[in-house]
């Protein structure tokens, strides 16, 4: 006959066994440690996951030569990016923090974001961060086909800006919705304070399933029909410039936008449409629009190595006028967004002016 201890063993299921042996895996899980080096960076984690922090870095190195519009013609060698990035994650999934400086040029702080999960589908986002305006701007920067945002991405968007956001997935990422309030503020403005909050809206449908943010997603292989439709919008009252001798007055800006993400195959295409509107409140009154739209198209011609990709862009402002650029571009993949080398040339052309070339090439090393 058994002893107790014994057949007490002998009667549980083996689900219940192994539960029981569950306590003692994850305690054995909190006393070891896993290191790991390779393209993704350096990483330290604890072995039940419950705790890990990462590091990398992106360096870009870039000439640009520039000629034509009766301008004298230019060659620049630069290093317009070196940003090492540590991310970190407590309890699981509950907290990340991410931090990200900039070395090149002036140092400075880019980012100091704490994620908070409060359920499932559903997070806070506090801190100095990118405001959540447009794709092509949350797309991760190594995850761009092209060496910059853009034309008419940089006069709408925001940029980075202190504040707090609630983003949600419901429906496992088939919507999106975000909501933010910011300081209005952003460190790049900081000669033009601006005197009152900025508060952001955004909202993405994604029908056929997730579309990430990414533009290089093939690089993963050919991909099924994926389609995103979004739309955001701000407001806040800015500092508006001073004309002549005048003083500086305030004025009411409403920015909204649209975009459109498409992916299939070994290609993709991004379209963004924007509106502004800025109503003048002092010293006199008036309203002024400015607004832009544009079109990125690309496509892999070589699995995993080489592609191709083109964008269009439209501009539109109060003074300024119409502006053009035209753009196309060959990215060459050793070791994926890892190190890449892209080129592109560029015709920018201002209302009423000739064409500005340029030629842009561009290493990338991301680690």
């Amino acid at each position: 006959m058994c002893s107790g201890a014994h057949a007490s063993a002998a009667a549980k299921p083996p689900e219940r066994a192994a539960a029981a042996e569950r306590p003692a895996a994850a305690a054995d899980g909190a006393r070891t440690v896993k290191v790991d080096a390779g393209l993704d960076g350096v990483s330290v984690e604890r072995g039940d996951g419950a705790f890990g922090i990462k590091l990398d870095a992106l360096v870009r190195v870039r000439h640009v030569g520039s000629f034509g519009a009766d301008a004298p013609s230019r060659s620049e060698f630069s290093v317009p990016m070196a940003r090492p990035a540590l991310h970190a994650h407590l309890w699981g999934d509950r907290a990340r923090v991410f931090l990200q400086a900039e070395l090149a040029g002036e140092a400075r702080l880019l980012d100091a974001k704490l994620t908070l999960k409060l359920v499932d589908g559903l997070w806070l986002e506090l801190g100095q961060m990118m405001v959540p305006f447009t794709r092509a701007f949350l797309t991760p920067v190594p995850k761009v086909q092209l060496p910059d945002f853009g034309l008419v991405n940089d006069a709408f968007r925001v940029g980075r800006d202190i504040g707090v956001a609630l983003h949600g997935e419901p429906r496992r990422g088939l919507l999106e919705l975000t909501f933010g309030v910011y300081s209005g503020d952003p460190f790049k403005l900081a000669e033009r304070p601006n005197p009152s909050p900025m508060v952001l809206a955004r909202v993405v449908v994604n029908p056929l399933g997730r579309v990430d943010y990414s533009q290089t997603s093939s690089l993963d292989g050919d991909r099924p029909l994926r389609v995103a439709l979004g739309a955001n919008a701000y407001t806040h009252v800015a500092t508006a410039p001073a004309e002549g001798d005048g003083p500086e007055g305030l004025e009411r800006l409403v920015t909204a936008g649209g975009d459109l993400a498409l992916e299939g195959w070994r290609a993709n295409l991004l379209v963004e449409g924007f509106w502004r509107r800025a109503w003048a409140r002092a010293p006199i009154v008036e309203t002024r629009d400015s607004w832009g739209v544009y079109a990125q198209p690309g496509v892999f011609v070589w699995a995993r190595h080489l592609e191709l990709v083109a964008r269009v862009g439209l501009l539109d402002q109060p003074i300024v006028g119409r502006e053009r650029a035209y753009e196309g571009g060959l990215n060459g993949y050793v070791l994926g967004n890892h190190l890449k080398l892209q080129l592109r040339y560029r015709c920018a052309r201002p209302t009423g002016g000739a064409c500005r070339h340029s030629l842009t090439s561009q290493l990338q090393v991301w680690f």
